[in-house]
């Protein structure tokens, strides 16, 4: 069984691999990139390919729950353009 922090790091990296996330080079912050297609293709992976001692649509709900965490900005950067 994994743990929800390892859970989420597996999933993030799923994410980025597909490019359906990019993390923000100034405050390390994942941002959506809002693009369907990417997310279709790292959760067929995620179900594909799930991480040892994980189902496959485990997986997959992994992935679209972590991405549900994510919002589309940096709210690091979005706060000092507002400054």
């Amino acid at each position: 069984m994994f743990d929800k922090e390892a859970l989420e790091v597996w999933a993030d990296r799923m994410l980025l691999k597909h490019e359906v996330v990019d993390e923000c080079e100034i405050h390390g912050v994942l941002t959506d990139n809002l693009d369907p297609g990417a997310l279709e293709e790292a959760v067929e992976e995620a179900r594909e390919n799930p991480p040892e001692g994980l189902g496959g649509s485990d997986a997959a709900k992994a992935v679209q729950e972590r991405l549900n965490e994510i919002g589309d900005e940096c709210p690091g950067c979005v706060r000092n353009a507002e400054s």
